[in-house]
């Protein structure tokens, strides 16, 4: 389908729409793809000024250029369409994005070389945030595809918004390569955690014994499945609510602890404490402090005794937060320093191909 001027302009307003979209909406989930545009009608009118908007949107949707999903209502009744555009060529207007600086650390720069060496093979599935990182690749913007979080520090690029199977098949500098990751980082932390804050206690001895986790607690306590346990725990972790931990544990000195942490703000310079979450009734919640302190120990882990060292030994990797991707001929090295994070209990597991 040949797109005249108006056609180009509108897409390209709808593309930079999706991606202001992802960047500000999903602040809770930076790995997300691109997003759609709440598209309302008097957008189609500027653009399509001649009111043949419907039609016209409508014949993009036929060529498959364009996804309009159903009719939307804000609370004061304003009306808007979801709208996303398919095809990867279609590129967002970049300079409405300022530029913001990279992320510090002497690690970075060989990180950034690292992702610029990193493509699919064309038959595997992408997104549509990797797909715009491949059309931008070469032009001097990737504040806008690596970044740091201000919540756990976390390391974000168009890699982590990829499917699982398709980082497996992930090649860097044309070579094939395998996943390194932490199995059970966030128990692995929290115990590291429990042990330096309140001593000896329940959680990090089951830690010390080895073997699944979950399936320790599941079985201790009659949760009935891994599954269900594995979510008693992330509820402890990430949630509001203490009941579940507290019935597990009773009033142990770590419980009193994580109650003691979630109830007010973290002993840290304002900049630097997480953000509470604002409850519907208007309080503020300091449940997501336990998270931000997992999250960035995590991070401080990685960067010193994984990407630090690999960035010195110039081997090429791209990072999933709690996992690394190597190439195949990397893996041995890569292995040595994933096994030197000082983590009671760690165990690394290999996915890929490599």
């Amino acid at each position: 389908m040949k797109l005249d001027d108006a056609d180009l302009k509108f897409l390209r307003s709808i593309k930079t729409g999706q991606l202001i979209t992802r960047q500000y909406d999903k602040k809770d989930d930076p790995d997300t793809d691109l997003q759609p545009y709440r598209l309302k009608p008097d957008d189609v009118k500027m653009f399509y000024p001649k009111g043949d908007g419907t039609a016209r949107l409508r014949r993009l949707e036929d060529a498959g250029i364009l996804r309009i999903g159903t009719v939307q209502t804000y609370r004061d009744g304003t009306v808007y369409f979801p709208a996303e555009v398919l095809a990867p060529e279609i590129l967002p207007h970049v300079k409405y994005f300022k530029r913001k600086p990279l992320p510090s650390g002497k690690e970075v720069p060989h990180m950034i070389k690292s992702l610029l060496m990193a493509e699919l093979p064309p038959h595997v599935e992408s997104t549509a945030f990797w797909d715009f990182f491949m059309s931008m690749r070469n032009a001097g913007r990737m504040d806008l595809f690596f970044s740091r979080d201000k919540f756990g520090y976390r390391i974000h690029t168009p890699v982590c918004s990829l499917k699982s199977t398709s980082r497996r098949e992930l090649l860097l500098a044309g070579e094939p390569t395998a996943e390194l990751d932490i199995a059970q980082s966030q128990p692995l932390i929290f115990s590291a955690i429990l042990l330096k804050e309140v001593g000896d206690n329940p959680f990090s001895r089951i830690i010390s014994d080895g073997g699944d986790i979950y399936t320790h607690l599941a079985e201790r306590y009659a949760l009935g499945s891994r599954e269900l346990a594995k979510a008693a725990f992330f509820k402890l972790l990430f949630g509001s609510d203490d009941d579940t931990i507290k019935t597990l544990f009773g009033d142990e000195p770590f419980v009193r602890w994580i109650r003691a942490l979630k109830s007010r703000p973290l002993p840290l310079a304002r900049r630097n404490r997480p953000e509470p979450k604002i409850l519907w009734d208007g309080t503020r919640s300091y449940h997501p402090n336990l998270a931000a302190l997992l999250q960035r120990m995590e991070s401080g882990l990685m960067r010193r005794y994984v990407w630090q060292p690999l960035a010195e030994k110039g081997i090429p990797f791209v990072s999933i937060h709690d996992s690394i991707i190597v190439r195949g001929c990397d893996l041995d090295t890569a292995m040595t320093q994933m096994q030197s994070l000082p983590l009671d209990g760690l165990r690394i597991t290999v996915k890929g191909h490599g």
